[in-house]
């Protein structure tokens, strides 16, 4: 008929567009001393002596943030108060006194900033997660090869609480040393340099 509609169309099938995977949550443990500065002399005032690890921690601070995670810095000076929640640049800082009774923490990955048996024991105590890292910014922090000054007590128990773990290097020599000398229970990774 002349002046009808004509009949619908079946419509394009349409393909669903892939979705993108969602980032990981990543949880950042720390040393409070980077972030908490109160002059009582019984921590390093980290503000006057910007380091290289202290540069590339306030920058971790800063992407962990921005991909949506979490930040907490273990206090293992002071003994004043449990938790305390702080800003650092408008980021929220978890201030956690080292023997406080804390809930665990869920994350996919859990990166400590240091090497230090105190911060990786810490972190493997009170974080559950699919995967974790330390970052590794030379070869003293490491317990094993012959640059390693860590001290004999803790070399045993640092090596082995690190099993399993990831050493994020900051360059193609420092990834290198720690495959030489390192167990195989550790992976080195090259992560910038």
């Amino acid at each position: 008929r002349r002046g009808a509609p004509d009949p619908p169309q079946p419509t394009p099938a349409t393909r669903a567009l892939p979705s993108a995977p969602a980032p990981p949550k990543v949880l950042l443990v720390t040393t409070a001393n980077l972030f908490v500065w109160d002059g009582s002399n019984r921590t390093v005032d980290m503000t006057k002596r910007p380091t290289g690890g202290l540069t590339l921690t306030h920058a971790l601070t800063r992407h962990v943030h921005g991909l949506g995670g979490a930040i907490v810095a273990v206090d293992f000076v002071r003994d004043d108060y449990d938790v305390a929640e702080r800003r650092w640049e408008g980021i929220p800082i978890k201030c956690v006194r080292r023997d406080a009774a804390v809930s665990r923490l869920t994350a996919d990955v859990v990166v400590t900033t240091s090497l230090a048996l105190d911060v990786v024991k810490w972190a493997t105590a009170h974080c559950d997660a699919q995967a974790f890292a330390a970052m590794c910014h030379d070869y003293s922090g490491a317990p094993w090869g012959p640059f390693g000054h860590v001290d004999a007590k803790q070399r045993a128990p640092l090596r082995d609480a690190l099993a399993g773990w990831n050493l994020l290097c900051d360059s193609k020599h420092v990834t290198a040393y720690h495959e030489r000398f390192g167990p195989a229970s550790v992976t080195p990774r090259l992560c910038y340099g």
